[in-house]
């Protein structure tokens, strides 16, 4: 899907970005943050793949979000 020659007709940046996007690597300085990792990486590379719809993935990061987020809110405050 993102190596489709649709999406990548008439935007070259897009090329670059989909090459960088397996080696990319984000997580955030907060304490658990190394569990939001997996989250994000699973439903970028799940989309990216066209196992799931932009809107599914995040609407299942948001569910997996807030049980992060209540794992580990008495070290957020």
């Amino acid at each position: 899907m993102g190596n489709s020659a649709e999406y990548l007709q008439n935007e070259p940046r897009r090329k670059a970005f989909i090459e960088m996007v397996p080696h990319a690597f984000w997580t955030p300085p907060v304490p658990g943050g190394h569990e939001l990792v997996d989250v994000v990486a699973a439903l970028v590379n799940d989309t990216l793949q066209g196992k799931r719809g932009v809107r599914d993935a995040l609407g299942e990061a948001e569910d997996q979000t807030k049980t992060w987020a209540e794992k580990w809110r008495p070290y957020l405050q």
